[in-house]
């Protein structure tokens, strides 16, 4: 299994952080003064960083074509063909664009282009299933509902793929798009699965997006985890009450229903859900739980508290969601030997809580940690008897705490300081996170800063510093499953060599683009 999780590109001597600056949109169209000019600071978009917009003079009543260009035709313009489009009755109109990927059941699916509904503008759609074939009929004219959105349902005679066309009614030479609304681009599609099928189309101007679809098709829908992990590593683990929990899985929802797993297969680790009829299209979130001597456990994706899984449902009669493995962590995501772990925190200033907030006081107060290594022991000095740190040295404001971890046990680790054994870090669920690195026995975390939550990603921190000596500094957070991978063009990528399991290498300076990822096995 392998899973790229960071990408970082490298052109010359181009830095990490210059590859992360935020890509300027402009409007370049036939209907703009100065016509087709790419980068014109007038004609600059607004906002950001999702939606983008412009309004601008152009020509009343007049068809016109446009582009959402970077600063040069070098650089990404959308769509492929120019969008067309008429100046309203004041002689204006506005244009957006949606940057990236948008999941939610429309299409085009990324960098839409829309522009605000003059008024007098038609559509109607014309595709192989329309009477005449690719002609004019006049059940298939959209009609308007408002806010630039038109719609039509239309009865498709026979099951199948379709294809079909938005345009002017009966003429090819104005307004014609499909996949996306670039004037004369590609057809778009739909399918049916029965003869006499009522269609919806929906064309949405300002959004830049369409939709054809009839009345919803249901997914039958089957959900598996990979407990290996918390079999090795939780003691307390119930394998009865092993659940999947989500607004879209009906009856029992968010409550969960149950999972169960098979004792005769070669993995009796894995726990499979029932099948959910879910609408084909549907998004929903859902996640994996279980319970530990008397606790919910809650399946964290990535390991980072609170991020539940997400699905769109395909339009299909049946699929069974791969299995993933609880918390996403895979089997190198066990510790190989027993680890001595050492918390470091610095307690220089540190204020708890309530409000208003009470200044510490190394000469009074003592400093805990509490997390899910430990199963999250009580709020109180007594439970923590052994979960006290030390100050080291003594008048440093620095405090640690070395603890065993033993083999098999997750590299995650979820915990939280307490003064004087109350929650009162920060509020409820507020957490440190971060992943024992080490493979030799020995790991110290990251000195912590009370009050300053981290959450430290598995595979990541990935950064390229200016050349020294003729070569490139990368470096990034070490895993032991995780290696540097290289590529030219971002297509055919390559193990740098000696990259497992470090965190540093040198690359040399030059010889053209280079493209750097973290992947991990």
């Amino acid at each position: 299994m392998n899973k790229t999780l960071a990408v970082l590109g490298l052109a010359g001597l181009l830095s990490a952080a210059g590859s992360l600056q935020a890509q300027p949109y402009y409007v370049s169209g036939s209907g703009l003064t100065p016509p087709w000019t790419p980068g014109t600071a007038a004609f600059e978009m607004l906002g950001g960083p999702t939606v983008y917009t412009l309004s601008t003079a152009t020509v009343t009543n007049a068809y016109h074509n446009f582009k959402v260009t970077g600063v040069t035709w070098g650089d990404p313009n959308f769509p492929g063909n120019d969008v067309q489009a008429k100046g309203d009755a004041n002689g204006s109109n506005t244009f957006y664009f949606f940057p990236g990927t948008t999941a939610d059941g429309w299409s085009p699916l990324a960098n839409r282009v829309g522009y605000a509904d003059p008024g007098n503008m038609a559509f109607e759609v014309a595709g192989d299933f329309t009477t005449p074939a690719w002609g004019s009929d006049p059940a298939s004219q959209l009609t308007s509902a408002g806010n630039g959105l038109y719609t039509n349902t239309y009865i498709v005679a026979t099951a199948g793929t379709h294809y079909f066309k938005f345009r002017t009614p009966n003429t090819w030479n104005e307004v014609r798009f499909g996949s996306d609304f670039g004037n004369n681009g590609g057809d778009a599609s739909f399918i049916t699965t029965s003869a006499n099928e009522a269609i919806l189309f929906k064309l949405d101007l300002p959004n830049g997006r369409w939709q054809a679809g009839g009345p919803p098709v249901f997914c039958n829908v089957q959900f598996s985890v990979d407990m290996s992990l918390v079999r090795a590593s939780d003691a307390g683990f119930d394998p009865a009450s092993v659940t999947v929990n989500g607004g879209a899985l009906a009856p029992y929802g968010w409550g969960g229903t149950v999972c169960t797993n098979n004792p005769t297969a070669a993995n009796t680790n894995i726990y499979t859900s029932p099948y959910f009829s879910i609408s084909a299209g549907t998004a929903t979130e859902y996640q994996f739980r279980y319970v530990s001597s008397g606790n919910t456990q809650y399946d964290a994706r990535g390991g980072i508290g609170g991020q539940n899984r997400t699905l769109t449902v395909p339009n299909m009669s049946s699929t069974n969601i791969p299995t993933v493995y609880w918390n996403d962590a895979l089997p190198t995501d066990l510790l190989n030997v027993d680890t001595a772990v050492t918390f470091t925190i610095d307690m220089n200033g540190a204020a708890y809580l309530p409000t208003p907030l009470t200044g510490f006081n190394p000469s009074a107060d003592y400093v805990y940690v509490n997390g899910d290594f430990q199963g999250w022991l009580g709020w109180d000095p007594i439970s923590l008897t052994g979960s006290r740190l030390t100050e080291n040295p003594p008048g440093s404001s620095i405090y640690q705490l070395t603890i065993i971890r033993p083999a098999g046990s997750s590299r995650a680790m979820t915990y939280k300081y307490a003064v004087n054994g109350s929650d009162n870090e920060a509020g409820f669920a507020q957490n440190h996170f971060r992943y024992i690195r080490g493979t030799n026995g020995t790991y110290n975390l990251p000195m912590d800063t009370f009050a300053t939550q981290y959450s430290e990603p598995k595979v990541g921190g990935l950064t390229i510093a200016p050349p020294s000596v003729g070569a490139l500094p990368i470096n990034w957070l070490s895993y032991p499953n995780v290696n540097l991978q290289v590529s030219s063009n971002l297509t055919s990528w390559q193990d740098v060599a000696n990259t497992m399991g470090a965190s540093a290498t040198n690359w040399p300076a030059g010889g053209g683009p280079r493209y750097f990822r973290l992947v991990q096995h």
